[in-house]
């Protein structure tokens, strides 16, 4: 591969999908191993924001990961044809909120296929105290448009992986907020929060 291939890939339809550390975007026939496609976005790469995909009305798949950018964003969810490579989509945080460090490509998306809506978690508007907000991220999974964004807290930059991976279950998000030891649920179609808990030490 070209650049380190950390996240997990995703399988459909008998393409296997997957991202590498030197922004490229990758479907393979998943028999035989032989390349369909390849993009490269330049200034992007992909840490540990395993794929994922929705498959649209029409029968295509959209494979969805996400990317951490060099410069402003400085991360970004990308949906690609999973047929054709085409790009289909990309989103991010809206302003003001700005993701922090490689916050956006270390989280795997979630994606419910039932409501045609993609969530991602990441750390965003770093301070020069050390502190970061946790925020998550929804958008519609057809067109890539923000349908919502939650800031779950803020709390002292995590270490190494910066974000909670989050879990969809019906209508609703789970999701853990690593600075704040905490574990919250939000809901799936509006982004409030329902409760949120700390965890035990």
């Amino acid at each position: 591969t070209m650049g380190e291939a950390m996240p997990a890939p995703a399988v459909y339809n008998g393409i296997l999908a997957y991202t590498t550390g030197a922004g490229c975007f990758v479907g393979v026939n998943a028999s035989t191993g032989q390349v369909i496609w390849m993009d490269r976005f330049a200034g992007l790469f992909a840490s540990m924001s395993s794929v994922n995909y929705y498959v649209l009305p029409n029968g295509t798949p959209l494979f969805i990961g996400g990317f951490t950018s060099l410069s402003k964003p400085y991360g970004l969810l990308i949906a690609v044809n999973g047929y054709n490579g085409e790009e289909a989509w990309n989103a991010t945080l809206p302003a003001p909120n700005e993701p922090y460090n490689t916050g956006m490509g270390d989280v795997p998306p979630a994606v419910s296929q039932k409501y045609g809506i993609v969530v991602q978690s990441t750390v965003a508007n770093a301070e020069p105290n050390g502190t970061v907000d946790t925020m998550l991220l929804a958008v519609n999974a057809t067109n890539g448009k923000v349908l919502w964004a939650t800031n779950l807290g803020r709390g002292y930059t995590p270490p190494a992986f910066k974000g909670g991976i989050p879990l969809i279950v019906g209508d609703t998000v789970y999701v853990g907020i690593p600075s704040l030891g905490r574990v919250a649920a939000v809901n799936l179609l509006n982004g409030s929060i329902l409760w949120e808990t700390r965890l035990p030490d």
